[in-house]
């Protein structure tokens, strides 16, 4: 049972890997109808992702899990940061208020997630021979 929730946790966290991914993508290929400040982030979006596995990696395959955990949610913040801008472009209608308060709980189920993967010891992870 254990299992399956760590499972669970990093399913999670994979997927808001691929938000964050297809973000990224969309404000690249999205450049010319883009507002000006999202040209400058065109390349530094795509680092939100990669930090958001490599923290995972930190969580699930080695002994540095507190490092993973800040990572992942200093990328998912940092996600939520270009989300709250990107909305507040324009004014909000009534959907995007839904959107925005479904991406907030997302975010911090996904650290809630990072933490649940941070506290428990994974059977698969090389821990040092005690005694050397």
């Amino acid at each position: 049972m254990n299992h399956m929730r760590r499972g669970i946790c990093v399913g999670f966290l994979l997927l808001l890997a691929l938000s964050e991914l297809y973000s990224a993508v969309a404000v690249t290929f999205d450049y010319p109808k883009a507002a000006s400040w999202e040209h400058v982030l065109c390349g530094p979006l795509f680092a939100l992702p990669c930090a958001l596995i490599s923290g995972i990696v930190l969580l699930i395959l080695t002994n540095r899990k507190v490092r993973g955990f800040y990572i992942v949610a200093s990328s998912l913040t940092l996600y939520l940061v270009f989300l709250f801008a990107d909305a507040n472009h324009a004014p909000m209608e009534r959907g995007d208020e839904i959107a925005m308060t479904i991406w907030i709980v997302a975010c911090a189920t996904g650290i809630v997630a990072a933490r649940f993967l941070m506290s428990r010891p994974m059977s698969w992870v090389a821990r040092p021979e005690e005694g050397r």
